[in-house]
């Protein structure tokens, strides 16, 4: 049981620091373009901009913990490794692709005749 726990917690805190990370600095610098994107409504690019942070930490720390429960107590430091390897790796991929689709999304918006006066 230790070991399980040991395992699971070398996993979920450094993938729960790269999330936090993650989302905290596409919030930060992702301001500005969302401040750009709805000029003049500052008050709608800041909720949104909340908002967005919110949805990605939901979805990012809802895969990190149900990812957690899907590995094996492993005996070898070296199988630990590759796990732990491959499920960052989930993580990280998921967190590019939302971001890709972020910045997608946002750059329609911003061409389509919505936010034109």
């Amino acid at each position: 049981m230790k070991a399980i726990l040991t395992q699971q917690l070398i996993y979920f805190i450094p993938t729960l620091a790269m999330v936090i990370w993650a989302g905290y600095q596409c919030y930060k610098h992702g301001a500005v373009y969302i401040m750009e994107l709805f000029e003049g409504q500052s008050d709608l690019a800041i909720t949104l901009n909340k908002v967005l942070l919110l949805g990605y930490y939901l979805v990012n720390i809802g895969l990190l913990v149900y990812t957690l429960m899907q590995g094996e107590r492993q005996e070898f430091l070296s199988d630990l490794i590759s796990q732990q390897a491959d499920r960052v790796g989930v993580v990280a991929l998921l967190l590019g692709v939302l971001h890709f689709i972020n910045i997608l999304g946002l750059n329609l918006l911003k061409r389509s005749k919505f936010l034109k006066p």
